[in-house]
């Protein structure tokens, strides 16, 4: 069933919520298509991104769309690690590959593997995640610095600390 999640309303970032399902099911995930192709109508956006990965239905809901409202799309992804999909989902991301004017790739690993497996479009390395050096270089150094005996820059990660990663 679709459902309508709560959000934070925002005057600087207008958004339109459109109903969802299946949203604990990363590639299966999907819009209402009603809802959804009103709201793309109504917005008339020339670009629209979607921050799903390639096999994602999402990302094909919008890709169909685009052929009749003639916006382009481009596609996120940080997939970097080669994966055997089902057939419905290997045909969504063959189709991803085919109809997407463009893509974002989280590191040179998601880069690399989105060349490696087929797509030709343009494609950009773009992580989404970092810090503001200047910034938080004013933090105040406190006792569980002193205490871990932390001197100079820090910058915290939680994740897996392997090559795929980027990290490196």
């Amino acid at each position: 069933a679709f459902r309508t999640y709560e959000v934070e309303p925002s005057q600087r970032w207008p958004h339109q919520v459109v109903p969802a399902c299946l949203t604990d099911r990363l590639s299966a995930f999907a819009f209402a298509p009603g809802p959804l192709w009103r709201a793309l109508r109504r917005a008339r956006p020339q670009l629209v991104q979607v921050d799903e990965e390639p096999p994602s239905l999402a990302l094909l809901e919008v890709l169909l769309f685009q052929r009749v409202l003639g916006y382009k799309t481009i596609f996120f992804t940080w997939e970097n690690v080669v994966t055997h999909y089902a057939a419905p989902f290997a045909l969504t991301r063959r189709l991803a590959f085919r109809l997407a004017d463009g893509a974002i790739a989280g590191n040179e690993g998601a880069a690399s593997l989105l060349r490696a497996s087929g797509f030709t479009g343009p494609l950009a390395i773009i992580p989404q995640l970092g810090v503001d050096v200047p910034q938080e270089r004013a933090a105040s150094d406190g006792a569980l610095r002193q205490a871990l005996g932390l001197g100079g820059f820090v910058v915290g990660y939680a994740g897996r600390l392997v090559e795929e990663k980027g990290l490196f």
